[in-house]
């Protein structure tokens, strides 16, 4: 009986109930998109936007969050620092101690830092608007022969 009433309640369901539905088991389409949601359901681009923007104004919690991310990958002679959807790693600098190499067995070969506004809403509905950070460092393996701190140790020894 509950799957006939299923099925039964599937088949009632306006385009607009299943396009919520979609972008709530989907919320990373709440955002973007559209045109491709548009087309899976046979509408336009300006319904999609339109049930989007409801949900999101009915559901502020469903909204994805970008989660910062800082990696550290390493393989024997080189070694990739990033840093995404960032707000305190804002330089090399930064970078290097957030991911806390050292420097005695690393070299910065190249580095990139690039910048782009995100912008949300405070309570009252104001708009507030965050510059995010996107940190990118290429490290080198420091060669043994080349290394200053094990020289010094030897001429101490």
């Amino acid at each position: 009986m509950a799957m006939v009433l299923m099925i039964t309640k599937k088949r009632t369901m306006s385009l607009n109930d299943k396009i919520r539905e979609y972008l709530l088991n989907n919320p990373h389409l709440m955002r973007s998109k559209y045109a491709d949601t548009a087309k899976k359901f046979g509408t336009n681009y300006e319904q999609i936007r339109t049930v989007a923007r409801a949900l999101r104004r009915k559901n502020p919690d469903t909204e994805p969050k970008e989660k910062e991310v800082v990696s550290f990958q390493e393989t024997k002679t080189e070694a990739i620092l990033t840093a995404e959807n960032c707000t305190r790693v804002k330089s090399l600098e930064d970078l290097i101690e957030a991911c806390k190499v050292d420097l005695s067995e690393w070299e910065v070969d190249k580095y990139d830092i690039g910048t782009y506004e995100v912008t949300g809403f405070d309570n009252d509905r104001n708009p507030i608007t965050v510059t995010m950070f996107r940190t990118k460092a290429f490290l080198k393996k420091i060669k043994e022969e080349f290394n200053i701190e094990l020289i010094s140790k030897g001429f101490k020894n």
